[in-house]
């Protein structure tokens, strides 16, 4: 190699800890995962030194139930900094952050602000550990292909998830770190071989008991760290069977164990009723369960509905799992993974090491692992419990893995795909400090009231209270598709500084004011500009996106605005001083949300019923063939857009009784106007139903109808030609089929 396995290693390790730096100055005090408590944790050891009495909360989301011994490293550069806390966290009204930025947070820090900024950067060094823990499982499990141990500890070094949370205060960073200690405390036996003194094997599992115990000094579910290490450590003594050795490892293990119970005061050993036994209790009730509910099929449809969750958050998380790299690059990562499961199963075809120690050892520490949350999600029946950050204690397995499909690839593919396995990784960490954590941290920009007339697309005049207007508004997604984030942007011009906290509040309607149910709450400037922290004067936009992820699409929507007080939950009163009555609103926006690709693919290559000119297709029809006089006739439809259509039409449906003449009928505007044809693109399919009335049907006499339907301009009235169909057609109206009319109320 032109650059030693060393100083690649030193360089790696450098790397990850400028990752680290870059990720944790992007992002603002206490927005991680819980670390607000996490915090308040290492703090309280850093001032007492001592550790928090059980039972006491000392902040919202604390975590002082937790293992002491991550807290206790973090703690001690926090000693540095003497004195009460001086900051404390400023929850956000909602939206994709938590914690409202303090102005505090700038160099150089002073109090609270530097002894955090100090408690993550002992926890960037930490995270650093692990590193060089899994090039060593390597070179132990394959020692005559160190290319293979570089590129896992490459792997592992730049994980993006992994790479955020160092830079955070989070034991889950411990949790990486002691899962990849545990692994290599078990991998190095494997280098001992069959004919190492027996000794020396019984030593060397007393060690691995040491480092799998000290994985319960860090968090509660360090307990399957221990058994993950305890299962692989007997896939590597399966075949020598030197059970004594073993039984160092049980004796190693427990004696750690205890010892962390005693420091601890319990808190090591608590998770033993809280979080082992539970999950026990499920696994030996396994077989009632399968009989009585179907396990497996629980555990296809919690995997099935939370598996890409659980991707996306084991990739790339950040803030308290509210904020991710753009969609795009979870897909590539996702795409990837798949090719490097395929990669390690041809890998392990070509090695012959279908049943080798070597795999197996990963395996089951893996599954160990990631079987808990998993467990506990399907027993639950809730998939947000596959949480990516319960699997991270089992990276060093993945990326040993990964590594080992990636080395045994073909010699024309293997430094290819090693450099893929290598860069993405890389790449998104390098990019996310900059384009996902800046943008969403933020604060609005100051406009000129010039500036912000200019850019507003539809001028309003809404006075929330008396501290702010609400100048106007620009749709920046005039069209979307369900599944999609509709964005709108609207202009506020601050009139007066207030003491209370507010909260800004969107709600989508369709156009019928039918409530979506989607809703989103923020603190006004993307979460960065309290209202008691407004000047005078401020004119600043603010972009609220809306995820458009279940409702009755297609349909027209628009956005209502409002402010609430986020204590008392109330909304602030508004009104249009420059506006009559009649036209005071704080409705913003006009967006034509289509079906998702799936639905419109489904019909996309349907032969259409009937064709009409101006490029509209109906693609199915259907409606009873037998209606009760004194009941309301539904006609369904299915139509389609081969173009844009642009102009506004209105569909119809005759019924005609068996002398031609026409007995009842009924217009509306596809979707009784909720989704109009002036807003049909090309590839739309649109379900729609027409109703016929039962006051129209009462009265008429039993018999045998015929049902028409066509198409008028709705603003000429000139019925739209019809350009071909197998149906019969008269004056421009289609024959659909017959319907029987009888019952009490038909006349006689």
């Amino acid at each position: 190699m032109w650059i030693s396995r060393r100083s690649f290693l030193a360089c790696l390790i450098i790397a990850r800890l400028m990752l680290g730096l870059l990720f944790s100055l992007n992002t603002p005090l206490w927005e991680s995962f819980d670390e607000t408590g996490h915090y308040a944790y290492a703090r309280y050891l850093s001032r007492h030194l001592a550790l928090p009495p059980l039972g006491i909360k000392l902040i919202e989301f604390d975590e002082t139930h937790q293992p002491p011994l991550y807290y206790a490293l973090v703690a001690l550069p926090m000693m540095l900094v003497p004195g009460e806390d001086d900051l404390s966290p400023i929850f956000t009204a909602g939206g994709r952050t938590w914690v409202v930025p303090e102005p505090a947070d700038r160099f150089p820090w002073r109090g609270t602000a530097l002894a955090l900024r100090l408690g993550r950067l002992a926890s960037l060094v930490i995270g650093a550990l692990g590193i060089p823990f899994v090039y060593a499982a390597g070179r132990a499990l394959w020692p005559s292909r160190p290319r293979f141990a570089l590129l896992a500890a490459a792997f592992y070094a730049f994980w993006p998830q992994s790479v955020f949370l160092s830079g955070a205060i989070s034991n889950d960073v411990g949790m990486i770190v002691i899962g990849a200690a545990a692994l290599w405390a078990v991998a190095r036996l494997v280098a001992l071989g069959r004919s190492a003194p027996y000794a020396q094997l019984a030593l060397g599992c007393g060690w691995a008991g040491v480092v799998a115990g000290l994985a319960t000094w860090v968090k509660a579910n360090g307990w399957f760290v221990a058994l993950g290490a305890m299962a692989a450590l007997f896939v590597v003594l399966a075949r020598r069977r030197p059970w004594a050795a073993g039984a160092a490892f049980i004796v190693g293990m427990l004696l750690t164990i205890l010892l962390g119970a005693l420091v601890s005061e319990g808190r090591t050993i608590a998770p033993v009723s809280s979080l082992i036994a539970p999950r026990v209790g499920a696994v030996l009730a396994a077989p009632s369960v399968i009989e009585r509910i179907g396990f497996l099929e629980r555990l296809y449809d919690v995997l099935s509905r939370g598996w890409y969750i659980s991707f996306a958050s084991l990739f790339a998380s950040y803030s308290w799992g509210t904020l991710s790299p753009p969609d795009l690059w979870t897909r590539i990562a996702l795409g990837a993974a798949l090719v490097s499961l395929i990669a390690s199963a041809i890998a392990m075809w070509r090695a012959r090491l279908w049943a080798g120690q070597l795999i197996g050892l990963l395996a089951v520490f893996w599954v160990a692992i990631a079987g808990a949350p998993i467990l506990r999600a399907v027993v639950a029946d809730e998939p947000s419990l596959l949480s990516g950050r319960f699997f991270l204690p089992a990276l060093a397995a993945l990326s040993l893995f990964v590594a080992f499909g990636a080395e045994y690839l073909p010699g024309r593919w293997r430094q290819g795909w090693s450099a893929v396995m290598l860069m993405g990784p890389a790449m998104v960490s390098l990019m996310s400090p900059w384009l996902v954590l800046q943008s969403a941290y933020r604060p609005p920009t100051a406009l000129s009231l010039e500036e912000a007339r200019a850019r507003i697309e539809i001028p309003m005049d809404v006075v929330f209270g008396d501290a702010v207007r609400l100048l106007g508004y620009q749709t920046n997604t005039p069209r979307a598709e369900q599944g999609h984030t509709v964005a709108i942007t609207a202009f506020w011009e601050v009139l007066r500084p207030t003491e209370r906290g507010y909260g800004v509040q969107v709600d989508v309607f369709d156009v019928h004011g039918q409530s979506l149910r989607l809703r989103e709450r923020r603190t006004p400037g993307n979460n960065t500009l309290p209202t008691w922290r407004w000047p005078a004067g401020l004119v600043f936009a603010e972009t609220y996106e809306v995820s458009m992820r279940h409702g009755d699409f297609p349909t027209l929507i628009y956005f209502t605005i409002n402010f609430f007080d986020q204590v008392t939950n109330e909304l602030l009163a508004w009104s249009c001083p420059s506006s009559e009555s009649g036209r005071c609103s704080n409705r913003l926006g006009r967006v034509a949300v289509s079906q998702g690709w799936p639905e419109r693919w489904r019909w996309a290559l349907a032969p259409a019923v009937a064709e009409w000119e101006a490029g509209i297709d109906l693609l199915w029809f259907g409606f009873p063939a037998e209606v009760r006089c004194d009941a309301s006739l539904e006609v369904q439809f299915q139509w389609r857009a081969r173009q844009t259509i642009g102009q506004p039409y209105a569909m119809f449906v005759h019924v005609l009784d068996a002398q031609g003449r026409l007995v009842a009928q009924h217009d509306q505007p596809p979707r009784g106007g909720r989704y109009p044809t002036d807003v049909w693109r090309a590839g739309d399919v649109v379900p729609d139903s027409i109703v016929i009335e039962r006051e129209k049907l009462s009265g008429l006499p039993a018999g045998r109808y015929a049902v028409w339907a066509g198409i008028y301009h709705a603003e000429t009235a000139q019925r739209l030609a019809v350009a071909r169909t197998a149906l019969r057609v008269e004056h421009h109206v289609l024959r659909l089929a017959e319907t029987t009319l009888n019952g009490p109320r038909c006349a006689r």
